[in-house]
């Protein structure tokens, strides 16, 4: 419910999204970055407190060794997926066609690639909570981390300040940004092969979208997307690695 909830407010704005001019593509980017950071974020801090309700159950089943952590951590990983793959596929539904996604283009590629990163980038800040949330001794000091890191997400994936922009010694935030990858392959795919003539504010003279788009992300291309995906499954297998090792060698229980 939530996510048609979001989807439904956000493509509200945007219905059959016309663009003709620059400005126009960088609100059609900015809506794609703010609507995957803010369902991220959503499902990033919603996650915490079931997490938190269980841990001291958990706590004493592993004191008893009613079950190995390994195994509660696959538990938690395999509960999560159907959740994951019905929220994201009702978010991408309503949002890619009111906003107008398949006007143009190859629409099955690009529906599935919208579902498909918007669903990676859910379920890697779904999986960052439940680590904050093993990891943290408690869910204000995790509530308090999740804030910063969507904070970190935002400034340093690409879009607010471009990669070529970024100062050398921030640029190694930007390269551990699941944000970056999800981002990346979002935009490059929805305007792949994208020749709609726009007009540029600056100058009146005309350029493709698709064109316009790489001058603004220079670093990204539409070749990336099968790696931007494998980063993401990186991401996500590395936090469960973590979780279970949170899970195995940290204790918060006061008895």
């Amino acid at each position: 419910m939530i996510s048609i909830v979001i989807a439904l407010i956000f493509s509200s704005t945007s219905v059959n999204q016309n663009y003709s001019t620059d400005v126009d593509v960088v609100a059609r980017c900015a809506l794609i970055y703010i609507t995957l950071l803010f369902v991220g974020v959503v499902g990033m801090m919603s996650v915490q407190p079931v997490v938190f309700s269980d841990r001291p159950a958990f706590y004493r089943e592993q004191f008893s060794n009613v079950y190995a952590v390994g195994l509660h951590t696959l538990a938690s990983t395999l509960v999560e997926l159907p959740y994951l793959l019905i929220s994201s596929i009702l978010f991408v539904i309503p949002f890619f066609f009111i906003v107008g996604f398949d006007n143009h283009g190859e629409v099955a590629d690009q529906f599935f690639f919208y579902w498909l990163f918007q669903g990676l980038y859910m379920s890697t800040l779904i999986f960052i909570g439940q680590f904050y949330s093993t990891a943290m001794p408690s869910e204000a000091s995790s509530q308090m981390i999740s804030g910063m890191t969507s904070t970190f997400l935002s400034l340093f994936c690409g879009f607010m300040i471009p990669s070529q922009s970024i100062p050398t010694f921030w640029l190694f935030i930007y390269w551990m940004n699941p944000l970056h990858y999800a981002l990346e392959g979002l935009i490059t795919t929805q305007f792949n092969r994208d020749h709609t003539l726009l007009t540029l504010f600056s100058s009146s003279d005309q350029m493709t979208a698709q064109d316009y788009v790489y001058t603004i992300f220079q670093q990204w291309s539409y070749k990336h997307r099968w790696v931007d995906f494998g980063v993401l499954v990186l991401f996500i297998l590395l936090l469960r690695f973590s979780t279970y090792l949170a899970s195995k060698y940290l204790r918060h229980d006061k008895r």
